[in-house]
């Protein structure tokens, strides 16, 4: 089945492929983009609109190792401090 590739932006232009051959994917299915570029992590903004930050997997002569875990926003939204004065507003 042909299908559309997009990323998690807010804007049209964050399509990874258009009419990608594969099987239908469903929710909790994962898919490898080999050389992201701005997908990953060092060349992303780092909690862009609370979205998850990437794992992060290396592939060298056929073996794969995770290198950086996914962090959900919740990894760091809950270490946020709320001061006392924004507390009395």
């Amino acid at each position: 089945m042909a299908v559309t590739v997009a990323g998690p932006l807010c804007s049209g232009l964050d399509v990874l492929a258009q009419r990608a051959v594969m099987p239908m994917p469903a929710v909790g299915d994962l898919l490898a983009v080999l050389d992201v570029g701005a997908y990953g992590f060092t060349e992303s903004m780092p909690l862009f609109l609370s979205h998850p930050i990437p794992a992060e997997v290396v592939a060298r002569d056929g073996v794969a190792a995770l290198i950086r875990p996914r962090l959900d926003p919740v990894t760091w939204l809950d270490q946020q401090l709320v001061p006392e004065l924004a507390k009395a507003m």
